[in-house]
């Protein structure tokens, strides 16, 4: 028989989805069309900070959608090809 099923990849798929859907609809990726901290987008937003970090951080790892700088401000890797 073959390997036993590993899920870790799939869940990782799953999370992104739902973090793209939701980043888009909340306006978070206008906000990142330039460079911003985590605490400023999520100040905007209404949102927690350490968890949008976490989030965004997830995001660069796993897609590179989203990047960051020594200033640990995150911008979308988009808006560098317009």
């Amino acid at each position: 028989m073959g390997g036993a099923f590993d899920p870790f990849p799939l869940l990782g798929g799953y999370y992104q989805s739902l973090l793209l859907y939701h980043f888009f609809d909340s306006g978070l990726f206008d906000l990142l069309a330039e460079p911003v901290t985590a605490e400023f987008a999520a100040r905007r937003l209404g949102w927690r900070s350490h968890e949008l970090a976490l989030c965004l951080e997830f995001l660069r790892l796993t897609t590179g959608l989203v990047r960051s700088d020594r200033r640990k401000r995150f911008h979308l890797t988009l808006s560098e090809a317009q």
